[in-house]
């Protein structure tokens, strides 16, 4: 019963949640995988709001978008999820990334901050750039 009555809820505030404990330790996760902060021009979610009169625009949310010297955006996904995230978040962050429109020259890198398991199949997939899970926040 609880389940049905609050278990959508209840994870969109664990996802909320997630991403702002994600954002409040980011310098620790850029420590913890290699991240030079002085590279670092900017960072911030990024939001962009579907246009009212285009019925097939979509909004857009990157949980985190760093901009890097060298031309460089990296897209950080903070997920969290009580089931192990699979390979069918690829399609997610691909259409993040066409609706983000970046310059042509701009190198885009990816990031998942997992708060649960991830498959060994988007382990091996090398989609993104660096995987790390809640330990990297502390």
């Amino acid at each position: 019963m609880f389940d049905k009555v609050a278990g959508q809820s209840l994870n969109n505030y664990f996802g909320l949640a997630f991403e702002k404990l994600c954002m409040k330790n980011l310098l620790n996760i850029f420590k913890n995988i290699g991240y030079d902060i002085h590279q670092i021009i900017g960072f911030g979610p990024f939001f962009r709001q579907r246009k009212r009169n285009k019925s097939h625009d979509e909004g857009l949310q990157i949980d985190i978008l760093v901009h890097k010297k060298g031309q460089i955006l990296t897209l950080i996904e903070c997920k969290y999820s009580i089931t192990p995230i699979s390979t069918s978040i690829i399609p997610e962050i691909e259409r993040k990334i066409k609706f983000l429109k970046a310059p042509r020259h701009f190198t885009i890198e990816r990031i998942l901050i997992s708060g649960g398991e991830v498959t060994a199949n988007l382990q091996k997939s090398d989609y993104f750039h660096h995987i790390v899970g809640m330990e990297t926040l502390f």
